[in-house]
């Protein structure tokens, strides 16, 4: 894995990060900040790394509490805390969720179904941060 390009522009509310995995170039394009589902989701820190590994903090924020999202983009896989790991797929990453209460949400959420496929999930390149955040927000 290797970053090849990194556009964070808070200003212009936008991200973009161009990484070159072995079998695909995988684009991830969204916004800096967004509302979804009432609670504010905002891209906190972009940190590319000695060790070809990129790190990417996602805070959701509500009236009562700030949760924190870690995303960790190694040589093979991305890492997501409290969903699982992920491959490099065809416009975008591709795994399995072993988190049961997300399990549950996506049976009963249309918007999460639609990233589902049979026991697997697909977040795309575009709006990369908002499907995460829709797994994490009721």
């Amino acid at each position: 894995m290797k970053v090849q390009n990194i556009v964070f522009n808070k200003l212009g509310n936008n991200i973009s990060i161009l990484i070159e995995y072995p079998d695909e170039n995988i684009q991830i394009l969204d916004q800096v900040s967004f509302r979804l589902r009432g609670l504010f989701c905002e891209i906190s820190s972009v940190c590319a790394c000695e060790d070809d590994t990129l790190k990417i903090v996602m805070r959701i924020t509500s009236e009562k509490e700030i949760n924190k999202i870690n995303f960790l983009f190694t040589e093979k896989e991305l890492l997501i805390d409290h969903i699982g790991s992920f491959l490099p797929s065809e416009e975008g990453f591709t795994g399995k969720i072993k988190n049961p209460e997300i399990l549950f949400k996506a049976g009963v959420d249309p918007e999460i179904q639609t990233l589902f496929s049979e026991d697997q999930i697909f977040l795309p390149q575009k709006d990369f941060f908002k499907a995460v955040a829709k797994l994490f927000t009721k």
